[in-house]
Protein backbone atom coordinates (compact mmCIF):
# COMPACT_ATOMS: atom_id res chain seq x y z
CA UNK A 1 0.00 0.00 0.00
CA UNK A 2 1.16 3.48 -1.00
CA UNK A 3 0.63 6.94 0.06
CA UNK A 4 -3.62 7.65 0.60
CA UNK A 5 -4.84 8.93 -2.61
CA UNK A 6 -7.52 11.99 -2.61
CA UNK A 7 -9.55 12.86 -6.60
CA UNK A 8 -10.41 16.40 -6.46
CA UNK A 9 -14.32 15.86 -7.67
CA UNK A 10 -14.94 19.59 -7.66
CA UNK A 11 -14.69 19.72 -11.57
CA UNK A 12 -17.31 16.40 -12.03
CA UNK A 13 -19.91 18.13 -9.76
CA UNK A 14 -19.54 21.04 -12.04
CA UNK A 15 -19.87 19.26 -15.20
CA UNK A 16 -23.46 17.23 -13.86
CA UNK A 17 -25.84 19.23 -15.71
CA UNK A 18 -23.75 18.89 -19.07
CA UNK A 19 -25.24 16.18 -21.85
CA UNK A 20 -22.32 15.82 -24.10
CA UNK A 21 -18.64 15.65 -22.64
CA UNK A 22 -16.02 17.66 -23.71
CA UNK A 23 -12.36 16.31 -24.13
CA UNK A 24 -11.38 17.35 -20.72
CA UNK A 25 -14.42 15.72 -19.23
CA UNK A 26 -14.13 12.53 -20.36
CA UNK A 27 -10.19 12.77 -19.22
CA UNK A 28 -11.21 13.91 -15.87
CA UNK A 29 -13.79 10.74 -16.24
CA UNK A 30 -10.78 8.34 -17.03
CA UNK A 31 -8.80 9.68 -13.65
CA UNK A 32 -11.78 9.29 -11.95
CA UNK A 33 -12.71 5.27 -13.05
CA UNK A 34 -8.98 4.78 -12.02
CA UNK A 35 -8.75 5.74 -9.36
CA UNK A 36 -12.44 5.29 -7.27
CA UNK A 37 -12.96 1.91 -9.08
CA UNK A 38 -10.08 0.24 -7.66
CA UNK A 39 -7.11 1.78 -6.75
CA UNK A 40 -6.00 0.10 -3.96
CA UNK A 41 -4.39 3.38 -2.00
CA UNK A 42 -8.10 5.55 -3.11
CA UNK A 43 -8.84 7.07 -0.05
CA UNK A 44 -11.50 9.65 -1.17
CA UNK A 45 -12.46 12.70 -2.61
CA UNK A 46 -11.75 16.46 -2.28
CA UNK A 47 -13.94 19.27 -2.65
CA UNK A 48 -13.07 22.44 -2.80
CA UNK A 49 -14.20 25.22 -0.58
CA UNK A 50 -13.58 28.75 0.33
CA UNK A 51 -12.66 28.44 3.57
CA UNK A 52 -11.28 24.68 3.35
CA UNK A 53 -11.78 21.83 0.86
CA UNK A 54 -14.26 19.35 2.06
CA UNK A 55 -13.38 15.16 2.27
CA UNK A 56 -15.73 12.96 0.26
CA UNK A 57 -15.85 9.36 0.91
CA UNK A 58 -15.28 6.98 -1.77
CA UNK A 59 -18.89 5.73 -2.05
CA UNK A 60 -20.11 9.08 -2.98
CA UNK A 61 -17.06 9.47 -5.33
CA UNK A 62 -17.94 6.34 -6.62
CA UNK A 63 -21.37 6.37 -6.91
CA UNK A 64 -20.31 10.55 -9.10
CA UNK A 65 -18.56 8.42 -10.70
CA UNK A 66 -20.74 5.76 -12.14
CA UNK A 67 -23.39 8.75 -12.33
CA UNK A 68 -21.30 10.70 -14.81
CA UNK A 69 -20.42 7.61 -16.67
CA UNK A 70 -23.75 6.38 -17.27
CA UNK A 71 -24.74 9.92 -18.48
CA UNK A 72 -21.98 10.54 -20.53
CA UNK A 73 -21.80 6.43 -21.64
CA UNK A 74 -20.42 6.17 -25.21
CA UNK A 75 -21.55 2.64 -26.16
CA UNK A 76 -24.72 3.43 -27.81
CA UNK A 77 -25.64 3.46 -31.81
CA UNK A 78 -25.19 6.98 -33.49
CA UNK A 79 -28.31 7.12 -35.06
CA UNK A 80 -29.86 7.53 -31.22
CA UNK A 81 -27.85 11.16 -31.54
CA UNK A 82 -30.56 13.16 -33.71
CA UNK A 83 -27.23 15.55 -34.53
CA UNK A 84 -25.75 12.68 -35.94
CA UNK A 85 -28.74 11.83 -38.09
CA UNK A 86 -29.09 14.93 -39.48
CA UNK A 87 -25.48 15.47 -40.27
CA UNK A 88 -25.41 12.37 -42.37
CA UNK A 89 -28.56 13.18 -44.31
CA UNK A 90 -26.89 16.63 -44.90
CA UNK A 91 -23.84 14.95 -45.98
CA UNK A 92 -25.81 12.15 -48.33
CA UNK A 93 -27.52 15.51 -49.95
CA UNK A 94 -31.00 14.46 -47.72
CA UNK A 95 -30.84 17.97 -45.60
CA UNK A 96 -31.27 21.42 -46.21
CA UNK A 97 -28.25 22.39 -44.50
CA UNK A 98 -29.74 24.52 -41.93
CA UNK A 99 -27.07 24.88 -38.11
CA UNK A 100 -27.86 21.59 -36.16
CA UNK A 101 -27.29 22.18 -32.38
CA UNK A 102 -27.95 20.30 -29.33
CA UNK A 103 -31.30 19.74 -28.14
CA UNK A 104 -32.00 21.15 -24.56
CA UNK A 105 -32.29 19.87 -22.04
CA UNK A 106 -35.86 19.26 -20.60
CA UNK A 107 -36.83 21.98 -17.83
CA UNK A 108 -37.37 19.19 -14.92
CA UNK A 109 -34.34 17.14 -16.11
CA UNK A 110 -32.35 20.25 -15.78
CA UNK A 111 -33.51 21.00 -12.55
CA UNK A 112 -32.95 18.04 -11.06
CA UNK A 113 -29.46 17.81 -12.22
CA UNK A 114 -28.99 20.87 -10.74
CA UNK A 115 -30.47 19.78 -7.92
CA UNK A 116 -28.68 16.56 -7.47
CA UNK A 117 -25.13 18.99 -8.60
CA UNK A 118 -25.46 21.02 -5.19
CA UNK A 119 -26.49 17.95 -3.00
CA UNK A 120 -23.20 15.92 -4.40
CA UNK A 121 -21.43 19.45 -3.58
CA UNK A 122 -22.00 19.95 -0.27
CA UNK A 123 -23.11 16.75 1.83
CA UNK A 124 -20.26 15.48 2.97
CA UNK A 125 -18.81 13.79 6.55
CA UNK A 126 -17.93 17.04 8.32
CA UNK A 127 -15.64 15.28 11.04
CA UNK A 128 -13.69 13.69 7.85
CA UNK A 129 -10.33 14.92 7.97
CA UNK A 130 -7.42 15.01 4.89
CA UNK A 131 -5.89 11.69 5.68
CA UNK A 132 -1.96 12.29 6.67
CA UNK A 133 0.71 11.90 3.99
CA UNK A 134 -1.88 12.08 1.21
CA UNK A 135 -1.55 12.58 -2.39
CA UNK A 136 -4.36 15.09 -4.02
CA UNK A 137 -4.64 14.88 -7.71
CA UNK A 138 -6.43 17.51 -9.72
CA UNK A 139 -6.73 16.80 -13.19
CA UNK A 140 -8.83 19.99 -14.84
CA UNK A 141 -6.76 22.93 -13.62
CA UNK A 142 -10.57 24.08 -12.45
CA UNK A 143 -10.30 27.45 -10.05
CA UNK A 144 -6.90 27.71 -10.43
CA UNK A 145 -7.33 31.24 -11.19
CA UNK A 146 -8.21 31.37 -7.59
CA UNK A 147 -5.40 30.64 -5.42
CA UNK A 148 -7.37 31.04 -2.10
CA UNK A 149 -9.01 27.48 -2.92
CA UNK A 150 -5.66 26.10 -2.44
CA UNK A 151 -4.18 28.22 0.43
CA UNK A 152 -4.88 24.77 2.86
CA UNK A 153 -2.22 23.11 1.45
CA UNK A 154 0.11 25.42 2.70
CA UNK A 155 -0.82 24.71 6.18
CA UNK A 156 -0.58 20.52 4.83
CA UNK A 157 3.06 20.15 4.34
CA UNK A 158 2.49 16.27 4.64
CA UNK A 159 -0.26 16.48 1.71
CA UNK A 160 1.38 16.28 -1.98
CA UNK A 161 -0.31 18.27 -4.28
CA UNK A 162 -0.52 16.54 -7.95
CA UNK A 163 -2.05 18.85 -11.06
CA UNK A 164 -2.45 17.78 -14.39
CA UNK A 165 -1.49 20.76 -16.87
CA UNK A 166 -3.14 20.71 -19.86
CA UNK A 167 -1.36 24.31 -21.78
CA UNK A 168 -0.09 28.19 -20.82
CA UNK A 169 -2.14 29.20 -24.20
CA UNK A 170 -3.86 32.04 -22.26
CA UNK A 171 -0.35 33.37 -21.12
CA UNK A 172 1.45 33.09 -24.38
CA UNK A 173 -1.38 33.44 -26.94
CA UNK A 174 -3.79 36.36 -24.71
CA UNK A 175 -5.18 37.81 -28.26
CA UNK A 176 -7.35 34.61 -28.74
CA UNK A 177 -9.27 34.89 -25.63
CA UNK A 178 -11.39 37.75 -24.20
CA UNK A 179 -9.91 40.80 -22.23
CA UNK A 180 -8.99 39.68 -18.75
CA UNK A 181 -8.24 36.20 -19.15
CA UNK A 182 -4.83 36.27 -19.34
CA UNK A 183 -5.08 38.54 -15.90
CA UNK A 184 -7.01 35.40 -14.33
CA UNK A 185 -5.31 32.61 -16.03
CA UNK A 186 -1.89 33.76 -14.60
CA UNK A 187 -2.82 32.71 -11.51
CA UNK A 188 -2.44 29.37 -13.06
CA UNK A 189 1.00 28.52 -13.29
CA UNK A 190 1.57 30.24 -9.92
CA UNK A 191 -0.80 28.06 -8.22
CA UNK A 192 1.20 24.67 -9.08
CA UNK A 193 4.33 26.69 -8.71
CA UNK A 194 3.62 27.37 -5.33
CA UNK A 195 1.53 24.35 -3.81
CA UNK A 196 2.45 21.19 -6.11
CA UNK A 197 4.61 18.67 -5.46
CA UNK A 198 4.54 17.04 -9.29
CA UNK A 199 2.69 18.13 -12.57
CA UNK A 200 1.68 15.65 -15.36
CA UNK A 201 1.51 16.85 -18.84
CA UNK A 202 0.30 15.15 -22.08
CA UNK A 203 2.92 16.48 -24.58
CA UNK A 204 6.84 17.38 -24.15
CA UNK A 205 5.87 20.92 -25.55
CA UNK A 206 3.80 21.61 -22.99
CA UNK A 207 6.58 20.60 -20.09
CA UNK A 208 9.02 22.50 -21.98
CA UNK A 209 6.96 25.74 -21.89
CA UNK A 210 5.79 25.04 -18.51
CA UNK A 211 9.58 23.85 -16.71
CA UNK A 212 10.92 27.44 -18.47
CA UNK A 213 7.29 28.89 -16.80
CA UNK A 214 7.95 27.30 -13.43
CA UNK A 215 12.08 28.34 -13.38
CA UNK A 216 10.80 31.65 -13.57
CA UNK A 217 8.75 31.60 -10.43
CA UNK A 218 11.61 29.83 -8.57
CA UNK A 219 10.62 26.18 -9.08
CA UNK A 220 13.03 25.01 -11.01
CA UNK A 221 12.42 21.94 -8.91
CA UNK A 222 9.41 20.78 -9.52
CA UNK A 223 8.87 17.15 -11.31
CA UNK A 224 6.90 17.24 -14.63
CA UNK A 225 5.77 14.09 -16.32
CA UNK A 226 5.00 13.26 -19.90
CA UNK A 227 2.48 11.02 -20.61
CA UNK A 228 0.45 11.86 -23.85
CA UNK A 229 -3.87 11.17 -23.62
CA UNK A 230 -5.32 8.29 -25.34
CA UNK A 231 -8.09 8.55 -27.59
CA UNK A 232 -11.37 7.90 -25.93
CA UNK A 233 -12.31 3.97 -25.32
CA UNK A 234 -15.16 4.96 -27.80
CA UNK A 235 -12.38 5.45 -30.43
CA UNK A 236 -10.93 2.27 -30.43
CA UNK A 237 -13.89 0.09 -30.63
CA UNK A 238 -14.96 -1.05 -34.22
CA UNK A 239 -17.34 1.48 -36.68
CA UNK A 240 -20.14 0.01 -38.56
CA UNK A 241 -19.02 0.07 -42.25
CA UNK A 242 -21.42 2.90 -43.73
CA UNK A 243 -21.59 1.78 -47.49
CA UNK A 244 -23.36 5.64 -48.65
CA UNK A 245 -20.61 7.43 -46.35
CA UNK A 246 -17.85 5.86 -47.74
CA UNK A 247 -15.84 7.45 -50.65
CA UNK A 248 -18.16 10.22 -50.47
CA UNK A 249 -15.75 14.07 -50.32
CA UNK A 250 -16.37 15.57 -46.96
CA UNK A 251 -13.95 16.93 -44.00
CA UNK A 252 -14.65 16.99 -40.40
CA UNK A 253 -13.17 20.10 -38.20
CA UNK A 254 -13.56 19.40 -34.43
CA UNK A 255 -13.24 21.71 -31.45
CA UNK A 256 -14.89 24.92 -30.02
CA UNK A 257 -15.42 27.77 -32.66
CA UNK A 258 -12.89 30.33 -31.32
CA UNK A 259 -9.77 32.22 -32.42
CA UNK A 260 -7.14 29.72 -31.93
CA UNK A 261 -8.98 27.15 -34.07
CA UNK A 262 -8.12 28.69 -36.69
CA UNK A 263 -11.78 27.97 -38.52
CA UNK A 264 -11.34 31.34 -40.83
CA UNK A 265 -8.77 29.99 -42.61
CA UNK A 266 -10.77 26.41 -43.86
CA UNK A 267 -14.03 28.89 -44.58
CA UNK A 268 -12.03 31.54 -46.59
CA UNK A 269 -10.51 28.89 -48.38
CA UNK A 270 -13.76 27.07 -49.18
CA UNK A 271 -15.40 30.54 -50.26
CA UNK A 272 -12.73 31.38 -52.49
CA UNK A 273 -12.09 28.37 -54.22
CA UNK A 274 -16.44 28.12 -54.43
CA UNK A 275 -16.24 31.70 -56.08
CA UNK A 276 -13.53 30.37 -58.65
CA UNK A 277 -16.05 27.36 -59.53
CA UNK A 278 -14.32 24.95 -58.29
CA UNK A 279 -16.12 21.57 -57.24
CA UNK A 280 -15.65 21.47 -53.04
CA UNK A 281 -16.26 18.40 -50.93
CA UNK A 282 -18.27 19.55 -47.71
CA UNK A 283 -17.13 20.40 -44.69
CA UNK A 284 -18.84 19.53 -41.26
CA UNK A 285 -17.91 22.06 -38.17
CA UNK A 286 -17.91 20.04 -35.30
CA UNK A 287 -17.90 21.67 -31.83
CA UNK A 288 -19.88 24.64 -29.93
CA UNK A 289 -19.64 28.12 -30.30
CA UNK A 290 -17.22 29.97 -27.63
CA UNK A 291 -15.46 33.46 -27.82
CA UNK A 292 -14.67 36.35 -29.66
CA UNK A 293 -15.85 34.05 -33.63
CA UNK A 294 -17.75 37.07 -34.27
CA UNK A 295 -16.31 36.65 -38.31
CA UNK A 296 -16.82 32.99 -38.18
CA UNK A 297 -20.25 32.96 -37.33
CA UNK A 298 -21.06 35.67 -39.65
CA UNK A 299 -19.68 33.51 -42.38
CA UNK A 300 -21.47 30.18 -41.35
CA UNK A 301 -24.91 32.01 -41.04
CA UNK A 302 -24.40 34.63 -43.87
CA UNK A 303 -22.64 33.78 -46.43
CA UNK A 304 -24.13 32.44 -49.77
CA UNK A 305 -21.36 31.13 -50.84
CA UNK A 306 -20.72 28.07 -48.59
CA UNK A 307 -24.41 27.65 -48.09
CA UNK A 308 -24.74 23.92 -48.96
CA UNK A 309 -20.94 22.68 -48.49
CA UNK A 310 -20.69 23.68 -44.96
CA UNK A 311 -22.89 22.57 -41.79
CA UNK A 312 -22.31 23.53 -38.66
CA UNK A 313 -22.87 20.82 -35.75
CA UNK A 314 -23.24 21.57 -32.00
CA UNK A 315 -23.38 18.95 -29.34
CA UNK A 316 -22.90 16.03 -31.61
CA UNK A 317 -22.44 12.47 -29.65
CA UNK A 318 -19.32 10.64 -29.56
CA UNK A 319 -20.55 7.61 -31.52
CA UNK A 320 -21.94 10.55 -33.93
CA UNK A 321 -18.58 12.29 -34.28
CA UNK A 322 -16.78 9.02 -34.62
CA UNK A 323 -19.02 7.42 -37.35
CA UNK A 324 -19.07 10.86 -39.72
CA UNK A 325 -15.22 10.68 -38.50
CA UNK A 326 -14.17 7.60 -39.57
CA UNK A 327 -15.79 7.55 -42.92
CA UNK A 328 -14.48 11.26 -43.89
CA UNK A 329 -11.78 12.04 -45.82
CA UNK A 330 -10.02 13.05 -42.86
CA UNK A 331 -9.74 15.76 -40.22
CA UNK A 332 -8.71 19.31 -40.53
CA UNK A 333 -7.10 20.66 -37.43
CA UNK A 334 -5.81 24.19 -38.32
CA UNK A 335 -5.35 25.38 -34.81
CA UNK A 336 -2.43 28.26 -34.01
CA UNK A 337 -1.66 27.14 -30.69
CA UNK A 338 -2.67 23.77 -28.87
CA UNK A 339 -1.52 21.78 -25.30
CA UNK A 340 -2.00 18.28 -27.18
CA UNK A 341 -5.18 18.22 -29.72
CA UNK A 342 -7.21 15.37 -29.22
CA UNK A 343 -9.34 15.35 -32.33
CA UNK A 344 -5.96 14.41 -34.01
CA UNK A 345 -5.29 11.13 -31.55
CA UNK A 346 -9.24 10.68 -32.13
CA UNK A 347 -8.89 10.44 -36.11
CA UNK A 348 -5.89 8.99 -36.30
CA UNK A 349 -6.81 6.13 -34.18
CA UNK A 350 -9.38 5.64 -36.66
CA UNK A 351 -6.75 5.00 -39.27
CA UNK A 352 -8.25 8.33 -40.57
CA UNK A 353 -5.66 11.26 -42.54
CA UNK A 354 -5.11 14.82 -40.44
CA UNK A 355 -4.29 17.59 -42.15
CA UNK A 356 -2.93 19.73 -39.31
CA UNK A 357 -1.12 23.05 -38.25
CA UNK A 358 2.68 22.59 -38.80
CA UNK A 359 3.23 23.28 -34.55
CA UNK A 360 5.62 21.06 -32.51
CA UNK A 361 2.88 19.74 -30.63
CA UNK A 362 1.02 18.37 -33.54
CA UNK A 363 4.54 17.21 -34.82
CA UNK A 364 4.52 14.86 -31.43
CA UNK A 365 1.33 13.65 -31.01
CA UNK A 366 1.16 12.49 -34.42
CA UNK A 367 3.96 10.35 -34.32
CA UNK A 368 4.69 11.71 -37.95
CA UNK A 369 1.57 10.39 -39.56
CA UNK A 370 -0.06 13.63 -40.11
CA UNK A 371 0.19 16.12 -42.92
CA UNK A 372 1.33 19.18 -41.53
CA UNK A 373 1.09 23.05 -43.04
CA UNK A 374 1.56 26.28 -41.13
CA UNK A 375 -1.36 27.49 -40.31
CA UNK A 376 -1.69 30.83 -42.17
CA UNK A 377 -1.25 28.88 -45.44
CA UNK A 378 -4.07 29.04 -47.16
CA UNK A 379 -3.43 27.82 -50.60
CA UNK A 380 -1.13 24.71 -48.82
CA UNK A 381 -3.99 23.72 -47.17
CA UNK A 382 -7.09 24.35 -50.12
CA UNK A 383 -4.56 21.78 -52.22
CA UNK A 384 -3.81 19.37 -49.49
CA UNK A 385 -7.49 19.40 -49.07
CA UNK A 386 -8.50 18.91 -52.69
CA UNK A 387 -5.76 16.47 -53.20
CA UNK A 388 -7.15 13.93 -50.73
CA UNK A 389 -11.19 14.70 -51.40
CA UNK A 390 -10.48 11.88 -54.00
CA UNK A 391 -10.18 8.78 -51.94
CA UNK A 392 -8.64 6.93 -54.85
CA UNK A 393 -5.72 9.82 -55.52
CA UNK A 394 -2.44 8.46 -54.85
CA UNK A 395 -2.19 11.54 -51.96
CA UNK A 396 -5.38 9.94 -50.17
CA UNK A 397 -4.11 6.31 -50.58
CA UNK A 398 -0.45 7.95 -48.79
CA UNK A 399 -2.47 9.94 -46.49
CA UNK A 400 -4.32 6.74 -45.32
CA UNK A 401 -0.84 4.45 -45.27
CA UNK A 402 0.24 7.12 -42.90
CA UNK A 403 -2.72 6.82 -40.65
CA UNK A 404 -2.85 3.50 -40.45
CA UNK A 405 1.00 3.54 -38.95
CA UNK A 406 0.00 5.16 -36.05
CA UNK A 407 -0.23 3.61 -32.62
CA UNK A 408 -2.49 5.13 -29.97
CA UNK A 409 -1.42 5.04 -26.58
CA UNK A 410 -3.63 2.92 -24.35
CA UNK A 411 -5.09 3.91 -20.94
CA UNK A 412 -3.87 0.99 -19.03
CA UNK A 413 0.05 1.72 -19.87
CA UNK A 414 -1.28 5.30 -19.18
CA UNK A 415 -2.24 4.89 -15.79
CA UNK A 416 0.48 2.60 -14.62
CA UNK A 417 3.39 5.45 -15.75
CA UNK A 418 1.13 7.66 -14.03
CA UNK A 419 0.62 5.33 -10.62
CA UNK A 420 5.10 5.07 -11.00
CA UNK A 421 4.92 8.90 -10.86
CA UNK A 422 3.06 9.37 -8.03
CA UNK A 423 5.07 7.04 -6.18
CA UNK A 424 8.19 8.55 -6.98
CA UNK A 425 7.44 11.82 -5.03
Amino acid sequence: MGRPILYDTTHFVSRLPVGTPAGIDRIDLEYGRHFALGHPDFAGGLHLGFVSPRVVGRGRVRRLVARLGERWREDFSPDADPAFTAARDWILGRGAGDRIVERAMPLPQALRLRAEQAVTGSIVDPFRRVPADAIYIATAQYGMEHPYFYRWLAKRRDVRAVFVAHDLIPVDYPEFFKAGKLDRFAHVPRTMARFGAGVIVSSQAVKERLGAHFAGLGRRDLPIHVEPFPPPVAFGAPVEPDADLAGLPYFVVCGTIEPRKNHLLLLHAWASALERGAAMPRLLVVGRRGWENEQVVDMLERSRRLGGHVLEVGGMSTPGLRHLLAHSSGLLMPSYAEGYGLPVVEALALKVPVIASDIPVFAEVSQGCATLIHPTDGRGWLEAILALADHASPAAQAARAAAARYRAPGWAAYFASVDGFLKSL
